[in-house]
């Protein structure tokens, strides 16, 4: 019962759909997360490398909207 309840609660926004039924706004594009220089989380990844992809979304975003 308990999880129900919070499940009824929740109202984060975790996908594109989520995007259209709780905020009745199409979704226009998704960015990718980049981890600074400054993030208290751990990346694998060079933030170097992923500051490609992030322009390119972006510019994607920019050019659709």
């Amino acid at each position: 019962m308990l999880a129900l309840l919070l499940e009824y609660l929740d109202n984060t926004v975790r996908s594109g759909e989520d995007v259209a039924t709780k905020l009745f706004a199409p979704l226009l594009g998704i960015l990718p997360w980049v981890p600074g220089k400054h993030s208290k989380f751990e990346c694998s990844a060079d933030s170097e490398e992923l500051q490609p992809a992030f322009s390119e979304a972006v510019r994607t975003l920019r050019t659709g909207f």
